[in-house]
């Protein structure tokens, strides 16, 4: 195991052998090789290290979440979304993996998809005001805003404290001519 400045992290027997005890890196190593890969800027590299990782512990989701960043990284798309579905099939009211799949469909141009999957997890966890808000800035981007100001009613319950969702609401009312209170 060396550092992310040198070109080797991990000898490549360290690699093929996963046999506890057999002198094989830990998954915590692997981890942590990988990261640095990642932290260099070399995802095509971390990637063999992370489904390691996520082949030795596959409901590891630390490690299934770098996977995912690390394949739409390297562009593999499908493989990305993939492993967030992963993750959400394990816990779907996983907020970070809520919020990478719906990055990655919005990445994609995917937006029908995203809405969904945003809709679906404002359902699950009500109070959380980031997925009503990105569901609002989606629609209202996509020209919904009669939707964008139902989602932002629903941010405004969610946290009654945070002026946000009112002030974007009111300048959705204005977008809309209306000036309802």
């Amino acid at each position: 195991l060396r550092d992310a400045s040198q070109t080797v992290l991990l000898a490549p027997e360290a690699l093929a052998s996963t046999t506890p005890g057999s002198g094989a890196a830990s998954s915590e190593e692997l981890l942590t090789a990988a990261q640095s890969l990642l932290d260099a800027g070399r995802a095509a590299e971390a990637v063999t290290m992370l489904e390691l990782v996520c082949d030795k512990e596959p409901g590891r989701v630390d490690a299934l979440l770098r996977l995912a960043g690390a394949y739409r990284e390297t562009r593999h798309w499908t493989q990305a979304e993939a492993t967030v579905r992963r993750v959400l099939n394990m816990n779907p009211l996983h907020q970070e993996a809520s919020a990478m799949l719906v990055s990655l469909l919005m990445e994609r141009q995917r937006y029908d998809e995203a809405i969904i999957t945003l809709e679906a997890a404002s359902r699950a966890n009500p109070l959380d005001l980031s997925s009503w808000l990105t569901l609002a800035t989606l629609q209202h981007d996509l020209g919904e805003l009669p939707k964008a100001l139902t989602a932002l009613e629903a941010a405004s319950r969610a946290e009654r404290q945070n002026p946000l969702p009112r002030i974007l609401r009111a300048m959705v009312l204005q977008e809309l001519g209306r000036t309802d209170p």
